[in-house]
């Protein structure tokens, strides 16, 4: 049986948003998120945290010090 993960909703405002920006930089609006998550989230108690809810999943995924680059 497939994991499943917590797929939050995200307004509509900001899906044209980020859409829109995707399109102006030429990029996958997946890819401009994941680059925007990853800047917003690279603070030294974020990342901890990530790091022990990693530990503890089930497949035995490891985060390294690249998870945030």
């Amino acid at each position: 049986m497939a994991a499943k993960y917590y797929s939050p909703q995200i307004r509509r405002d900001l899906v044209s948003l980020l859409y829109h920006e995707a399109k102006r930089q030429r990029k996958p609006m997946t890819k401009l998120v994941d680059a925007l998550l990853r800047e917003a989230l690279r603070g030294p108690e974020s990342f901890s945290v990530a790091c022990e809810r990693f530990a503890d999943a089930p497949n035995g995924t490891e985060v390294t010090a690249g998870f945030l680059s």
